[in-house]
């Protein structure tokens, strides 16, 4: 299917340009340099679960508190490093974690429940995937919560795993999701974010993914039961140098993206004009993660692999 022509044609600015101009985020809390926070959800209550690649831990941060302090709410056994987490119910939870390394061992699917409060809970292991080697970027389903999406940035595809079947199945592929070896990033990593978003026009869902070797952020029509693509990837937008995406959220009413950009800012691209903005940029942190939207259409949360957390002011996405 063919894409708007101006948001083909993005290419995006440096960063330098706007240091000045744009939201620098307020810092809520740093965990220091040692703790890498790789995603993050947003809870019912407002409050934030974040997990890091070099715990594995899941921990709960409420931003609205005078001091904010992390707290761990659940231990996932038989691995070292929680590489993602989406809602799939009422603050209820799919979390996925491994063994890291440049290829991780021991791939599992774990879900959490926090409904009944804020204390520590035991996690559910639901499955563990063998034939993985990398989990990233992870949604549910708008369909059905209880089925997965899940990137392998090694193996560049899509996975799609059913928590009720507890199966795992490879079920999209595409060029535009493989690593490069010669990335001018020095990062050997395909596929890495991975959100859905539905074309209000069309009806039609899409997952959108960054690659990190690529440099560029891309999209594919998908059925809406995940099982298969019903057209091909093609690019949004591309970087240019080494900056590069990593995770990013999706505003589903105002259509508009917000990306986690390497080395140090927020960028929104909107997918119905092909506006492309810097909105936030952090001076004193570098490897921004994921973002996060808050509930009140303006305000989102931002992770580093510095272990930062900022809030940011970020352009009205209600």
């Amino acid at each position: 299917m063919a894409f708007r022509s101006a948001l083909l044609a993005a290419i995006y600015m440096a960063t330098s340009a706007c240091a000045e101009t744009v939201d620098q985020g307020t810092l809520l809390y740093s965990f220091g340099s040692t703790t890498d926070i790789e995603n993050a959800v947003l809870r019912p209550n407002g409050q934030i679960l974040m997990v890091p690649l070099s715990t594995n831990t899941v921990y709960n941060l409420d931003p609205s508190a005078a001091t904010p302090s992390p707290v761990v709410v659940a231990t996932l056994p038989g691995v070292d490093s929680v590489q993602g987490i989406a809602s799939i119910g009422d603050d209820k939870y799919a979390v996925t974690a491994g063994v890291r390394g440049d290829i991780y061992v021991n791939e599992t699917v774990f879900t959490i429940d926090l409904a009944n409060g804020n204390g520590t809970v035991t996690p559910e292991t639901i499955l563990v995937v063998p034939e993985a080697e990398n989990f990233n970027g992870l949604v549910s389903l708008p369909s059905d919560p209880n089925v997965l999406l899940v990137a392998d940035s090694v193996l560049g595809l899509i996975w799609r795993i059913d928590l009720e079947a507890k199966t795992a199945v490879q079920v999209i592929s595409d060029e535009l999701m493989a690593l490069s070896t010669d990335s001018p990033t020095g990062v050997d990593l395909g596929i890495d974010g991975l959100k859905l978003y539905i074309d209000e026009a069309t009806g039609e869902l899409y997952v959108y993914f960054t690659n990190v070797s690529k440099l560029f952020l891309a999209r594919m029509p998908i059925l809406a039961n995940g099982t298969a693509a019903t057209g091909a990837a093609e690019i949004v937008a591309n970087q240019t140098g080494t900056d590069n995406w990593d995770d990013m959220a999706i505003a589903q009413n105002s259509s508009l993206i917000f990306g986690a950009m390497n080395p140090t800012y927020i960028q929104m691209v909107n997918i119905t004009s092909g506006e492309v903005a810097i909105v936030a940029n952090f001076t004193t942190t570098e490897g921004p993660t994921s973002v996060v939207l808050a509930d009140d259409g303006v305000h989102g949360y931002s992770f580093t692999r510095d272990g930062d957390v900022y809030e940011v002011t970020l352009p009205n996405y209600a």
